[in-house]
């Protein structure tokens, strides 16, 4: 995984994401990981706004890759 400095580094362009739905679709995620499995290609921890949802996102989308199944 990219470190924090790298993840925060990012070029600042206008997130397509609120705060709140940054917050809806990791939670998502995690309580329906069958719609989660859907997007998971569409998305990207880049289009999030917060050091830490860029995080959590990149975490769940490596375990998704690696696995093949969202954490719990």
């Amino acid at each position: 995984m990219e470190n924090e400095e790298e993840l925060a580094d990012q070029p600042e362009e206008k997130p397509p994401f609120g705060l709140n739905e940054e917050k809806a679709i990791i939670s998502l995620a995690f309580d329906c990981p069958e719609f989660f499995t859907q997007i998971v290609k569409l998305l990207s921890y880049k289009y999030f706004q917060k050091l830490e949802h860029k995080i959590v996102y990149k975490i769940i989308q490596q375990c998704y890759d690696n696995h093949g199944v969202v954490p719990t």
